[in-house]
């Protein structure tokens, strides 16, 4: 059992590695695309509009760039969900 674990425990951190190793724009569309897949297009809106004002609350810009990689993985993991449970 602690070979699982510790198995488990690398996989989390490579993929950990990998994704802080990204561009923003790509977090941005990876994250609302698995969101909108399990949750619907509510989960991608709210969560990029949500990142955005944190990032304006904290001292940053409202960068419409980020918002459109939202998007774009909105519409796609939205698409997918509907293709798989039929509904939004």
């Amino acid at each position: 059992m602690k070979k699982i674990i510790e198995k488990i425990k690398r996989f989390i951190l490579t993929v950990w590695a990998w994704f802080t190793g990204l561009d923003d724009k790509l977090k941005h569309t990876i994250v609302c695309l698995i969101g909108s897949l399990f949750f619907g297009y509510g989960f991608g809106l709210g969560a990029g509009i949500a990142a955005e004002y944190k990032d304006k609350a904290w001292g940053g810009k409202w960068d419409w760039w980020d918002i459109a990689a939202d998007m774009v993985g909105t519409i796609i993991g939205g698409m997918v969900h509907y293709l798989i449970f039929g509904n939004n």
